[in-house]
C-alpha cells in the first residue's frame, strides 16, 4: 500500500463492505446485480452506509462532519464505486451535489439545517433539469416570486435523483425575467414545509443504466415559503451553481473512475483463465495492449483527478479552470477504456449473469458520467472564454508549483468554499509548472529522455495554443463559437492532464514510498496516451513498456490492491482469483 495514504475511514467502509466476490455478501456483485435486475437500489447497501453515517463525509467539520479533504472524500465513495455505482450516486453523491451549494451560499441558519439532515441520514435533492432546457440553465423556467417575507415556488423539474426520496430539495427557480446572470436564485426546502397539494411528486423515469436510482420529478403548485428559504441574495443562484460545480465536477469523474479499476480487475480475472487458441487469452499480444492502456488511462484519470482536488484546497481560484477540463476530459477516457475492454471480453461483456453479470451493469453505469450534472459542452464553455486572457498573461512564464499541489497525502486544510472564483483572472498554475519542466535539462536514461521529449511537445503545443487563443475573436467565446473554437478548449484540457500526471511523477521521485510511482514507465505511458489524444504522435506504448506496465498491474490484481494511484488494498478472501 502507498504509505503516503492515510486511509483509516476509507479502510473502514472497504472492510465494512466485504468481499465483493462471495456470493453470501448482501453487498456483494451478485447481489448488486439482482437488485438491478430489479431496478432497486441495493438495500442491504443503503442499511449499511447509513449505519456507517456515510453522510457525515459530506458535511464540513465545523459542521460536525468528516469533509475536510476533498481527495479523501472521492476515495471514500471509490468504494462504493468499485461495487455499485448506483448505490454510491443514489444514496450519496446525489446529495453532496446539492450540499457543496449550500456550504458555498447559505447563511449558517441553512447550513446547520442541511447538516442536520445528511447527519440524521436524510437525503437531499439537486432540482435543476428541466427537460426542455437540458444543461442551459440560464432558460429555467420554473419560477419563485419574490416577496418581503415569503416566497412562492410554481412549475415543474424533471429528471432528479432522490426527488421522492429526499427530505429536502434545492431548487434552482427564475426570480427575474430574462437569460441574464441575475436571473435566477436557489431556494432550499424541507418537504416539511411544503403545504397539501403544494409539492405533488411525478412519476419515475425508466433508464438503462444507473436503474436502481429513483429518477423523477416534482412539481410545484403555488409552494409557499418563508423568505429565509432564499440561498444567498436574489438573482445569485447561478453564481454560486457555478462555483459549487467547480468541486463536483472534480468529484463526481474521480468516483466514477472506480468502474474502470473493477472493470479491468474483471477482464484480467477472465483473461487469466480463458483460452483461445491454446493458450490463456492474456498472454495474446492484443489483449495485453488493451489491459496495458486501460491501466495508464486509469492512472492518467486519477492524476488529473488527484491534483484538481488538490487545487481546491491550494490555488481555489483557480479551480473553475481545473473543474471544467477533469470533466471535459475524464470521462471521455473512462467511457473510451471501459468499451476497450468490453471488445476484449466480447459477449461476456453483456451476458446479465454468472460472475461476469457485474460488468455489463458497471458498463451501463458509467455513462452517465459524460453527460450527466454538466455536459463536456457545458465544461467547454466554461474554459472558452477565458482562454484568450490565459494566452495574453497565464501562459507567458513558468513557475515552480505552490506545496501540496502534487501531494498523495490527503492531509489539505478544510475546504474553503468562500474562496472559489468565476474566473482565474489570467492564472493558470498548472501550465506554469509545465513550462518550468520543459526549461530543464534532458535526465540522462533513455525512458527519462523521451519523456522530456514529449514535455517539450507538449511545451510547443503550448505555444501554438497561446497564439491561437490570443487571436481569438469575442464571439468565437460564446455558445454559438465553432467547433473549432470548442476544440481549443479540448486540447487546454489535454495540457493540464499533462502537467498534473508530469507533476505527480517529479514529487514521487522524493518520496521512496511507492516506486512505481517513482518510476518513469507509467508517466511516459500516460504522456503517449495524451499526446496521441491529442494527435501529436500517432505513437503507441512499445512491448517494452507494456510488459512493464502489465506486470505491475499483475501484481496488484494478485495482491488486491486497487489499480488508481492509491494502490490501497481491497477486501478480498483468499482464492478469489
Amino acid at each position: 500500500m502507498n504509505q503516503m495514504l492515510q486511509p483509516n475511514d476509507v479502510s473502514q467502509l472497504e472492510a465494512l463492505l466485504g468481499d465483493p466476490w462471495q456470493s453470501l455478501n448482501t453487498t456483494g456483485f451478485s447481489a448488486v446485480v439482482a437488485a438491478d435486475e430489479r431496478h432497486e437500489l441495493l438495500p442491504a447497501g443503503e442499511t449499511l452506509l447509513d449505519q456507517y453515517q456515510l453522510n457525515a463525509q459530506f458535511v464540513p467539520l465545523e459542521l460536525g462532519g468528516r469533509l475536510a479533504s476533498l481527495n479523501r472524500l472521492i476515495a471514500v465513495m471509490r468504494c462504493i464505486f468499485r461495487r455499485d455505482p448506483s448505490l454510491g450516486l443514489g444514496y450519496g453523491a446525489s446529495s453532496f451535489l446539492a450540499a457543496a451549494n449550500v456550504w458555498t451560499a447559505g447563511h449558517p441558519a441553512q447550513q446547520a439545517r442541511v447538516a442536520a439532515v445528511l447527519l440524521s441520514n436524510g437525503k437531499l435533492a439537486c432540482a435543476y433539469h428541466e427537460l426542455e432546457h437540458g444543461n442551459d440553465i440560464s432558460r429555467v423556467e420554473c419560477s419563485a416570486q419574490l416577496g418581503q417575507e415569503r416566497l412562492t415556488l410554481q412549475g415543474g423539474k424533471q429528471v432528479i435523483a432522490n426527488a421522492a426520496r429526499a427530505q429536502a430539495l434545492l431548487v434552482y427557480a427564475r426570480t427575474a425575467s430574462g437569460t441574464g446572470g441575475r436571473s435566477h436564485s436557489q431556494i432550499l426546502l424541507e418537504r416539511t414545509e411544503a403545504s397539501a397539494g403544494s409539492l405533488v411528486d411525478q412519476p419515475r423515469y425508466s433508464t438503462s443504466g444507473m436503474r436502481g436510482i429513483a429518477l423523477g420529478g416534482v412539481e410545484f403548485t403555488q409552494c409557499d415559503l418563508p423568505i429565509e428559504n432564499l440561498v444567498g441574495n436574489p438573482g445569485q443562484g447561478l453564481e454560486t451553481t457555478l462555483k459549487a460545480f467547480q468541486l463536483t465536477r472534480v468529484a463526481l469523474p474521480g468516483m466514477f473512475s472506480a468502474i474502470l479499476d473493477t472493470g479491468l480487475r474483471l477482464t484480467l480475472k477472465h483473461c487469466r483463465t480463458r483460452r483461445l487458441y491454446n493458450k490463456p487469452a492474456c498472454e495474446l499480444p492484443q489483449v495485453r495492449a488493451r489491459l496495458a492502456e486501460s491501466f495508464v488511462d486509469l492512472l492518467l484519470c486519477d492524476a488529473f483527478v488527484s491534483v484538481a482536488a488538490n487545487a481546491a484546497h491550494v490555488v481555489p481560484a483557480e479551480l473553475n479552470l481545473y473543474g471544467s477540463a477533469v470533466k471535459a476530459l475524464v470521462p471521455a477516457v473512462l467511457v473510451t477504456a471501459m468499451d476497450s475492454l468490453a471488445s476484449v471480453l466480447g459477449a461476456h461483456s453483456y451476458v446479465r449473469e454468472g460472475e461476469m453479470a457485474i460488468f455489463q451493469k458497471l458498463l451501463r453505469d458509467l455513462q452517465p458520467v459524460g453527460f450527466g450534472h454538466a455536459a463536456r459542452i457545458s465544461c467547454l464553455m466554461t474554459l472558452l472564454p477565458q482562454l484568450p486572457m490565459l494566452a495574453k498573461t497565464g501562459w507567458n512564464s513558468a513557475a515552480p508549483a505552490p506545496e501540496g499541489l502534487f501531494a498523495l497525502d490527503w492531509q489539505q486544510a478544510s475546504l474553503r468554499f468562500d474562496r472559489l472564483a468565476l474566473s482565474s483572472g489570467g492564472q493558470d498554475t498548472l501550465l506554469a509548472f509545465l513550462l518550468t519542466l520543459s526549461t530543464q535539462e534532458t535526465p540522462k536514461g533513455s525512458c527519462e529522455s523521451e519523456i522530456f521529449h514529449l514535455v517539450r511537445l507538449f511545451a510547443d503545443e503550448l505555444q501554438a495554443l497561446r497564439e491561437q487563443c490570443a487571436a481569438l475573436p469575442a464571439q468565437q467565446t460564446t455558445a454559438r463559437a465553432s467547433p473549432e473554437s470548442f476544440r481549443l478548449a479540448s486540447r487546454y484540457s489535454v495540457l493540464l492532464c499533462a502537467s498534473a500526471c508530469l507533476g505527480i511523477w517529479q514529487t514521487q521521485q522524493e518520496n521512496t514510498s511507492d516506486p512505481f510511482l517513482a518510476q518513469p514507465a507509467w508517466v511516459l505511458a500516460v504522456l503517449l496516451r495524451l499526446a496521441a489524444l491529442s494527435g501529436l504522435t500517432r505513437q503507441r506504448l512499445s512491448a517494452a513498456l507494456t510488459e512493464t506496465l502489465l506486470d505491475e498491474l499483475t501484481q496488484r490484481y494478485l495482491s488486491r490492491q486497487s489499480f488508481d494511484l492509491a494502490r490501497l488494498p481491497l477486501a478480498a478472501t483468499a482464492g478469489w482469483h
